[in-house]
């Protein structure tokens, strides 16, 4: 197995693939994703609060 050389490999770049064949995120990628998520939760928690507020005015009782 010495100096032996796979005839599928080259001395390019090695990329790593999930199962769909699509590549991982970086780091950075993922930190925007996550922050990305976080902003949409955030928004989603207080459109739930507003929507709560104007069903209890009307008087629906969400309990």
């Amino acid at each position: 197995m010495d100096n032996w050389v796979s005839h599928l490999l080259s001395a390019e770049d090695c990329q790593i693939c999930q199962p769909d064949g699509e590549g991982f995120l970086t780091f950075v990628e993922l930190g925007k994703k996550l922050k990305q998520v976080q902003k949409r939760a955030e928004t989603d928690e207080q459109r739930g609060q507003i929507l709560e507020a104007k069903l209890r005015a009307l008087g629906v009782e969400l309990d």
